[in-house]
């Protein structure tokens, strides 16, 4: 490739020859060093250094408010509790500083709420749902917000996403995988996810222990096998209802690079294409549903989740995601500067798709 030159961009300027007694400026060989060290630090930056500005974008990122982290504790939900007991927003903001994140997208985990006690839950995620709006009003750029619903209450839902994306300027939505024995593509949740789909809303997706499945392996942790088989479960179940496709217009993020669907997305590609009741809610292919989904890298930034997932989704569908204050954030961006990405990809992958979710971050 022929090199940049003023005389190439402007061929009718008269060609100057400097040479070593040349007074104009600075020698070739400065300014070539000079140049040099501008791209490596330009390239440094890119890849987040301590002294480069915060370019990065964590869109699964953990709030504990403390009214809502007692709620929990008094459901019985221990897992993660030592990290629960450490969150504060101060700790939040010490992490992006440390890891070149500009911002973080904030949303609970899986709520210790029960569903069934209507007025108590809306009255605890709309606490959680101020909570963070205040965090994001109070910190101008670092935090954005990611409301949570009730999905199973569906007044309630459609009542909280109004105020949630109207009063207090949400980013987005969260939603669980499940709700009882429900997946999202139940059509019991169908007046939700139309007004979602007016709306154009982005959703995160956070999965939770499935009710098939509880106590299932006592020995083993709810979050460490069933939390990646639910969101399979949530994506297929959105797939084969026909749900993407009916609701072209919703952005849905799911966590930790597809979860278990990672290695189930042949046979959940072929059966939703050899059965004709299933191919006939999905015009467009499965594939071209599945490929407009968006998957984080929360706890799956190592070559076998994250490079399985980019094996079959492409770039511009990947996103930072760190799981804190469960996961450090260091974790999930260290792992993802050593897989040897491009500049280009790494770039995207750490910010500029989450742009395309959330344009407001670019003049944040």
């Amino acid at each position: 490739m022929t090199p940049f030159t003023a005389e190439a961009a402007n061929p009718a300027r008269p060609r100057i020859a400097h040479d070593a007694s040349c007074r104009c400026g600075i020698s070739r060989r400065k300014f070539l060093s000079g140049a040099a060290a501008i791209g490596a630090a330009t390239l440094s930056a890119g890849r987040g250094t301590a002294q480069a500005k915060p370019q990065r974008i964590d869109v699964h990122h953990h709030m504990l408010p403390p009214k809502y982290v007692g709620e929990r504790l008094a459901a019985g939900v221990t897992a993660g509790s030592a990290a629960i007991g450490q969150w504060t927003p101060q700790r939040s903001l010490e992490q992006l500083d440390k890891n070149g994140i500009q911002t973080a997208m904030l949303s609970i985990s899986q709520p210790g709420l029960k569903f069934d006690d209507i007025e108590g839950t809306r009255g605890m995620l709309r606490y959680t749902n101020e909570y963070g709006a205040g965090l994001v009003r109070d910190h101008n750029g670092r935090f954005g917000l990611m409301a949570t619903l009730p999905l199973a209450d569906i007044d309630g839902s459609l009542r909280e996403m109004e105020y949630a994306l109207d009063t207090l300027k949400a980013d987005g939505v969260n939603l669980l995988t499940s709700y009882g024995n429900r997946y999202p593509g139940n059509p019991h949740f169908d007046p939700v996810f139309e007004e979602l789909n007016r709306r154009k809303a982005t959703v995160f997706f956070h999965p939770n222990m499935p009710a098939c499945c509880v106590g299932l392996l006592p020995d083993v942790p709810g979050p460490t096998i069933e939390y990646q088989f639910n969101t399979a479960r949530a994506v297929t179940n959105l797939l084969y209802t026909g749900t993407l496709t009916r609701f072209p217009d919703i952005k849905y993020i799911f966590c930790h690079s597809g979860g278990a669907l990672i290695p189930q997305i042949g046979r959940v590609v072929r059966h939703a294409t050899e059965n004709k009741k299933i191919a006939a809610k999905i015009p467009n292919g499965p594939w071209a549903e599945i490929r407009k989904l968006y998957f984080d890298t929360a706890q799956a930034s190592d070559p076998w989740n994250f490079g399985a997932a980019r094996s079959y989704m492409p770039i511009t569908q990947l996103l930072l995601g760190s799981d804190y204050p469960f996961i450090q954030v260091s974790d999930t961006v260290d792992a993802l500067l050593k897989l040897g990405m491009s500049d280009a990809d790494l770039r995207a992958v750490t910010r500029d798709n989450a742009l395309r979710l959330f344009p407001r971050l670019r003049t944040a």
